[in-house]
């Protein structure tokens, strides 16, 4: 886990850089005192209740001066080259007068360590931008487009004194692709991030460290409009270089490791991506660091690449699915070889949890929660592989601490929770000429009986639009989800008249004849009295026209369908569970 970035407040040294930016003098700038947005990051969400006020940050509440800027920008004027010594000199003495205060340091607790364990660590993201901070707070603020152009002309001016290559052009083009990220100009944000790693790379040398940050956005914008092989190149170059500066065992390559097997994970690469965790283990085990909480979301992602390989998140129709390869990584070595033959991935996954389970025991005595959310994984991952004999003393276990800590378990337990539900095929585009304007969204909704080992039973159909499109396709992928059960003082039970409703986009005939065969393969495939029938067709596979992605609610509790990325055109579809 990297250590928190410090928070510097922002003075005289800013409003020297806004006056080099409004022409050096011809604006006002003033610093309020507002506190600095937080960075927006997406975490799962420990599904044992806790009081949010305790996970709070130390540094909640605590206000950093920042300076407020008119929302118009006016264009600066572009210096003489008569002028360009005295210019550069009237900035070096402000600079020099300026004064920059920084926030005292702080020890962090055991609170803050937990609340920063949801994701595994990134790594070289984070930055700090000094003198131009004012402009990631812009962005971060929605204010993109008057950052964009105050960056302009800070390029421009930056350009002008010195040359289209110095050193000093990396942060402002570095922001300048945020601010055009955060305006969806993904072409314009691909150009200004390649120049400033270009720069970066003839200021500092071919393998930096100071190019990572700007690789890491290169390949955040390439995987968000889809070109996943661009992207892979991009993640992969940059664990290169970490392993180039971070040789043998320096923690230092921990976070590159990570960051390319998360990349790995959410393109559906669990092999490549189990290699590169497990090299990361090696390297804690190497400092004695392997029982730290920084370990835990590397044994937590470890676990997840052997649930993919046995659970994929999608209908697997033949063996010759291979959606779970991903991008072909430039990995070639025994270590990830010897992955291919790891057949029982129960073992491996439940050693990683376990150890999860005791890290938790031994660094968080004081949060109890943190521990029983780490159970819960385990109990879910015996519940998953079929072992319910243990998944029902750990969930049983689970719910006499909550009792004890008056965390209502009554309610947590009271609805039951999917753990995995295979995506099924979209149904298969009509011929161009046939399919209507727009797309459609199509549901399903159905009835069921979660037993007390998390299984379907009385599978019936409630209500289908349009008729019979996709029937088939959610009930067969229904009938092996596997569901947390309902537990009533302690003891797994029934939970009868569940439903679902499963939500699909789909393109609708442009004439007004009714559905037939020419959209999908489900309209003879279902039983008209709604019961299960048994499988006897082979999916026809989705064309691409039509992907998908969305979100699946359980009670009260959301867990995100990860989406695989391979197929970036996506359209949403809802998963909704009412009891």
């Amino acid at each position: 886990m990297l250590p928190l970035a410090e928070i510097k407040c922002l003075g005289t040294r800013t409003v020297a850089v806004l006056l080099l930016c409004f022409g050096l003098g011809t604006a006002s700038a003033q610093d309020a005192e507002t506190p600095i947005p937080e960075e927006s990051t997406t975490v799962q969400a420990s599904p044992i209740p806790t009081n949010s006020a305790e996970l709070s940050s130390v540094e909640d509440g605590e206000e950093v001066p920042v300076v407020e800027s008119e929302s118009t920008v006016e264009p600066a004027k572009k210096l003489d080259t008569a002028d360009t010594e005295q210019q550069a000199s009237r900035i070096e003495s402000r600079r020099k007068e300026s004064t920059k205060t920084e926030t005292p340091d702080k020890t962090e607790d055991a609170l803050e360590i937990a609340e920063s364990l949801t994701q595994p660590d990134q790594g070289f993201v984070q930055q700090d931008f000094g003198e131009y901070a004012f402009f990631q707070q812009q962005i971060e603020r929605g204010e993109a487009e008057a950052a964009q152009a105050s960056l302009e002309v800070t390029i421009d001016q930056i350009e002008t004194l010195h040359h289209r290559y110095h050193e000093d052009l990396v942060e402002p083009l570095t922001l300048l692709g945020d601010a055009q990220v955060a305006q969806s100009m993904h072409d314009e944000a691909i150009e200004s991030y390649a120049r400033g790693r270009h720069i970066a790379r003839v200021s500092h040398g071919l393998f930096s460290e100071q190019q990572l940050p700007v690789v890491y956005r290169e390949a955040d914008v390439f995987k968000a409009v889809g070109d996943l092989d661009a992207a892979a190149e991009r993640e992969e170059y940059a664990y290169e270089v970490a392993r180039r500066l971070f040789a043998g065992p320096d923690p230092n390559v921990i976070p590159a490791l990570s960051r390319l097997a998360t990349f790995y994970i959410d393109t559906y690469n669990p092999i490549s991506a189990r290699t590169l965790l497990i090299r990361a283990m090696s390297v804690h085990e190497r400092n004695g660091t392997d029982t730290s909480p920084e370990a835990i979301p590397l044994l937590r992602s470890i676990a997840q690449t052997h649930k993919l390989v046995r659970f994929p998140p999608y209908y697997v129709t033949t063996s010759n699915d291979n959606r779970l390869e991903g991008p072909t990584p430039s990995l070639t070595t025994a270590e990830l070889d010897g992955q291919y033959v790891v057949i029982n991935s129960f073992p491996e996954g439940e050693k990683a949890l376990q150890k999860v389970v005791e890290i938790q025991r031994q660094n968080f005595p004081a949060r109890p929660t943190l521990e029983l959310d780490a159970i819960l994984e385990l109990a879910d991952w015996h519940l998953l592989f079929g072992r319910f004999q243990a998944a029902h003393t750990l969930y049983n276990h689970v719910f006499l601490r909550m009792a004890e800590h008056n965390q209502k378990p009554e309610e947590f337990f009271a609805t039951p929770t999917m753990l995995y539900f295979p995506r099924p095929e979209n149904p298969r585009a009509p011929a161009f000429r046939d399919r209507g304007d727009e797309i459609a969204e199509g549901l399903v909704s159905l009835s069921f009986t979660v037993t007390p080992n998390g299984q379907i039973r009385a599978l019936k159909t409630l209500n289908s639009e349009p008729e019979k499109l996709m029937d088939f396709r959610v009930r067969r992928s229904m009938r092996v989800a596997k569901f947390r059960p309902r537990y009533v003082e302690g003891e797994p039970v029934n939970a009868n008249e569940q439903t679902f409703t499963y939500r699909f986009p789909f393109y609708p005939l442009r004439a007004a004849d009714p559905l037939d065969e020419s959209i999908g393969p489900d309209t003879e495939e279902i039983d008209p009295s709604g019961e299960d029938s048994p499988d006897t067709t082979e999916l026809v596979p989705n064309e691409g026209e039509i992907s998908r992605a969305g979100e699946l609610t359980a009670g009260t509790r959301t867990v995100a369908v990860q989406e695989s990325n391979d197929i970036l055109k996506s359209l949403p579809y809802r998963l909704e569970i009412a009891q």
